[in-house]
């Protein structure tokens, strides 16, 4: 994903002739420097993944430290954090928090309906009578949860289509993780597309622009995901090479 990103901003750089914000590399002592200024903002994720990895706290409460974090090394550390500030950021938060809870919302509704009409259990039925091959059946899964991201929230469609296509990927014999991770990677894609793209919707009240100026600049970085996503599909060891190098390759 990195690599793809990377190619994609690359692309967009020489296509639009941007020049780089300095001329001469950084110079070690520089660098360096910098790094001791920023050690608590870099701290900050291996703090986060070591306390989930550790049991130190759940993924609700790795968001409560979050908060108890930021606002710590916001007055201890740095002293930038003050009283105007702290309100403002609550005034923002409750806007954004606002904003997405609508959005879930809505897209619980829809997949009520989606439940009640047993629409994913005819889907895994239809994508089984298609095609046996594990590729085929894993680019129709992709496409369709490309789609369904577009409208519904992505946590939703986890706990909705999750154990529908476990059977379907099994029957084809599709390793496990290898969904996972190509189904969790296509879900997140669907927090970047209107109309409840929670994430789009996000950016753009950051930086106060229009979905569709967002998109016009943005979407070489999104056709660089996608691309990464097909690849692991038709070359399963970029997402296995790991798990296969501590667990053993699963036969």
């Amino acid at each position: 994903m990195t690599i793809g990103m990377m190619l994609a901003i690359s692309w967009t750089a020489r296509r639009k002739g941007y020049q780089p914000e300095r001329q001469q590399p950084v110079s070690f002592k520089e660098g360096f420097a910098t790094f001791m200024e920023c050690i608590w903002a870099f701290l900050f994720p291996i703090l986060l993944i070591a306390g989930l990895r550790f049991g130190f706290f759940t993924p609700s409460e790795a968001g409560a430290f979050a908060v108890a974090y930021a606002i710590i090394i916001g007055l201890a550390v740095y002293r930038e954090l003050n009283w105007k500030k702290f309100l403002k950021t609550l005034e923002e938060t409750v806007t954004d928090i606002g904003m997405v809870m609508l959005l879930i919302c809505l897209s619980a509704i829809f997949s009520y309906g989606l439940t009640w009409e047993q629409i994913p259990q005819q889907l895994a039925e239809f994508m089984l009578g298609i095609s046996a091959t594990p590729w085929v059946i894993m680019l129709i899964i992709i496409v369709f949860l490309l789609v369904a991201g577009m409208f519904m929230d992505s946590t939703v469609l986890i706990l909705l289509l999750t154990a529908i296509l476990i059977p379907v990927v099994k029957e084809v014999g599709i390793d496990l993780v290898h969904f996972g991770v190509i189904m969790i990677l296509t879900l997140t894609f669907g927090l970047l597309t209107p109309p409840v793209g929670v994430v789009t919707y996000i950016v753009c009240t950051i930086f106060e622009c229009s979905i569709s100026e967002l998109f016009k600049e943005a979407w070489p970085l999104f056709l660089a995901c996608v691309a990464v996503a097909v690849a692991c599909v038709f070359f399963p060891e970029i997402v296995l090479f790991v798990p296969d190098l501590i667990f053993g390759k699963q036969l």
